[in-house]
């Protein structure tokens, strides 16, 4: 399974300038509220999640927008400085293989007008990973996939995404580690989630 291994952003939501190397296994962000602890995620979650399934033809710009959100098509929301108008977006992803995604706008407040290099390498090889969002979402799973199919609900796409992945068959067989992971949590909560239809239930 592939990792994510650096990132440079610049200009985007709570960053003027943002550069990390990832350490191998877990990592952890900590910071105070408002310090982009979870733009972050959202942002290697939209790299990872067009490699793979219905986002493979999406393509970064119009995943990453819709992770985000932006209100009235507002794209200044994923700017660092939305009343500068000559403020531009990167986004920089490595990838173990050494597959890098190169993401820079060419006008301001325009995503959609960008320059994008190595999108089709980067996807040669699936990223698998989950955003789990901070909405306990499986309470509204009957009739949201329906619903947001058709009218316009102010909810990112995470929320659509999760609920997905929750109505995904069981796997045959879970890796030794997910199987642990498994049980404690079902130990946690004395009991197991069960599916019946579109319902969730302990």
């Amino acid at each position: 399974m592939g990792k994510i291994t650096h990132l440079a952003l610049g200009n985007i939501t709570a960053f003027s300038h943002f550069e990390e190397e990832f350490s191998p296994g877990i990592n952890t962000f900590i910071g105070v509220n408002g310090t982009g602890k979870t733009h972050i995620l959202k942002i290697l979650y939209s790299a990872c999640s067009i490699t793979s399934g219905e986002d493979l033809q999406k393509g970064f710009p119009s995943k990453i927008r819709s992770v985000f959100h932006p209100f009235n098509n507002d794209n200044n929301r994923l700017l660092k400085h939305p009343l500068t108008t000559n403020t531009f977006i990167g986004v920089t992803i490595t990838r173990d293989n050494n597959k890098i995604l190169d993401f820079s706008t060419r006008e301001a407040l325009n995503l959609f007008s960008y320059e994008l290099e190595n999108e089709y390498g980067w996807q040669e090889e699936p990223l698998e990973s989950t955003y789990i969002p901070v909405k306990e979402m499986l309470a509204h799973a009957p009739g949201f996939l329906s619903t947001v199919s058709k009218r316009e609900l102010a909810f990112e796409e995470v929320y659509t995404d999760i609920i997905k992945r929750a109505f995904l068959p069981k796997l045959k067989e879970l890796p030794e580690d997910q199987a642990e992971l498994v049980a404690s949590l079902q130990k946690a909560i004395g009991g197991k989630v069960t599916q019946k239809g579109e319902y969730f239930f302990i």
